[in-house]
């Protein structure tokens, strides 16, 4: 109180307003929803600092519950532009719930609910096609307009999976000059058409996660420091002159996904810069390569060792340190955590000057070790 001018302090005895300083630390220690709700029929005050946490982020998941809250956050967002204007973060999870019969209200809500989130900074749309749909009771295409038409916010993070409509986001990115991190999946059909990513296009792009398709559009036109390289079912083990410049200035580099990802051999030549890299499993002779990455720090090799190779693990450790003269830890995801409910738990392995044999130095799960970055900032969110 003692922070509170006198003449307020008097004014606020008459009014019966309860000075900010003292009630919004109580208001910003309640995290559910249902709570922050309440809140907002007590006082006028209360009200306002309640409905600032209630729409500052929608994460909620999109289960059988969640769809009915998910439209009525929509709905509100829509018709408020007061409310719309105090959302920051957005989590969207598209699914078959919203091709039920009858349809959803969700695909049309969302459209004009981004239309009005003028203030968002980070969006999340995990969805499957919001370009066409099959028209209630038919099996015809509906073409829908593109799920960002007429939306002016400025993205920093942005997880769009499934885009089938790879011009159409190209021309959105354009406008997005402070996008910082990006989660892309696009069309893989559409690799042979030239889609053409505007130079002026995302100036502030540091992060980059995707498929081929993704990083054949995004990559050699953006400033790229982090990409995470998650291929898809058509991915090919080709070469890869067109991204040559753009893979020598990446810092970070994850490798790998659930399906055949490019080879060590077709890209070391070209990581001139790269200091953090993870190869999730490990092609044959893949490790005698590493050597040839003089910048590497920190290599994490995560789903990499069958139980044979695994038992042998310090000797293929010490040949990695052998041959990478600035590498300062080797992180190893566990054999057993694998097969356990910590699937993240990694060894930690680090060989000092003039040692001749690497030690474990702890066992820490993936989000320690990505704390071992320097540029951490250039991770995705995860």
């Amino acid at each position: 109180m003692s922070n509170i001018p006198q003449d307020e302090c008097i004014r606020n005895r008459f009014t019966g307003h309860v000075p900010i300083e003292l009630y919004r630390p109580i208001v910003e220690y309640v995290v559910d929803r249902q709570p922050l709700l309440s809140l907002c029929l007590t006082s006028k005050d209360f009200k306002f600092e309640a409905e600032r946490l209630l729409y500052n982020s929608m994460t909620t998941p999109l289960t059988e519950n969640g769809v009915t809250v998910h439209a009525k956050f929509l709905r509100t967002v829509s018709n408020v532009k007061r409310l719309a204007a105090l959302v920051r973060t957005y989590y969207f999870s598209w699914g078959n719930k919203c091709y039920s019969v009858p349809p959803s209200p969700l695909p049309s809500l969302l459209r004009s609910a981004l239309q009005a989130m003028v203030n968002l900074r980070e969006l999340w749309l995990a969805v499957v096609d919001m370009h066409s749909t099959a028209a209630p009771g038919t099996e015809s295409i509906v073409q829908m307009p593109f799920i960002f038409d007429n939306c002016t916010f400025q993205l920093d993070t942005l997880l769009m999976m499934h885009c089938i409509d790879t011009t159409a986001f190209c021309s959105f990115l354009a406008g997005q000059k402070k996008l910082r991190k990006l989660t892309a999946y696009l069309d893989p059909y559409a690799r042979n058409r030239k889609h053409i990513l505007s130079p002026e296009a995302c100036p502030s792009l540091e992060v980059l996660q995707g498929n081929r398709n993704a990083i054949d559009v995004l990559l050699p036109n953006c400033h790229i420091k982090s990409l995470m390289w998650d291929p898809d079912m058509f991915e090919m083990n080709q070469s890869l002159p067109h991204l040559s410049e753009a893979l020598s200035d990446l810092k970070i580099l994850s490798l790998g996904g659930n399906y055949l990802r490019p080879s060590l051999h077709t890209l070391a030549e070209h990581l001139k810069s790269v200091e953090w890299l993870e190869l999730v499993t490990i092609h044959s002779g893949e490790l005698d390569v590493i050597g040839s990455i003089a910048s590497l720090r920190g290599l994490i090799l995560t789903d990499a060792f069958s139980y044979t190779t695994w038992i042998h693990r310090t000797s293929l450790v010490l040949q990695v340190f052998s041959s990478c003269s600035n590498l300062e830890f080797v992180a190893i995801q566990s054999i057993v955590s694998r097969s356990s409910h910590q699937p993240n738990l990694y060894e930690r392995w680090t060989c000092p000057p003039g040692s001749s044999k690497p030690s474990i130095e702890g066992v820490e799960d993936k989000e320690a070790i990505y704390q071992r970055f320097d540029n951490d900032d250039l991770l995705l969110p995860h």
